[in-house]
């Protein structure tokens, strides 16, 4: 009868030994895989069908009525009413769209930020040295006033 060593000691596996300890026991599934189902955000049952989400691009059979319909020609109105013709050419079914906003609500765009006209020099078109001496002599009266 063999007797077997009793292990003292365990050595963890390193990190390449993990993995491919973990893919030879498989423990991924090994069925084919399916893809899933996509999420059904309408709590209702399956057999409820879909929404309709297209709208009939000629509610009412208005082509068919305006091909029909009869104008009169403008150019004859002394002409008695059996002389009409059908002709959708004369009829004016165009309807310009309407702006979605209205031009005269913009504002002019201002300069950001607000500048203060004592700290530039383009006050009354006036050289570098003149706006420094107006300075200047702003603080002293302000210092003399102090005092």
């Amino acid at each position: 009868m063999e007797t077997s060593k009793f292990k003292t000691f365990y050595r963890a596996p390193d990190a390449d030994e993990a993995e491919m300890l973990f893919v030879k026991n498989g423990k991924y599934p090994k069925e084919r895989y399916k893809n899933p189902k996509e999420h059904n955000f309408r709590p209702l049952d399956e057999d409820v069908s879909d929404f309709i989400t297209t709208y009939d691009k000629d509610p009412g059979n208005l082509k068919i009525k305006l091909r029909t319909m009869d104008t009169l020609d403008p150019l004859q109105n002394t002409s008695p009413p059996s002389r009409v013709k059908p002709s959708t050419a004369k009829m004016d079914t165009f309807r310009p769209a309407e702006p979605q906003w209205d031009p005269r609500l913009l504002l002019p765009v201002s300069p950001w930020p607000p500048k203060s006209a004592s700290y530039t020099r383009h006050k009354r078109r006036r050289g570098a040295y003149t706006a420094f001496l107006e300075r200047v002599e702003d603080k002293l009266t302000r210092t003399w006033h102090k005092s």
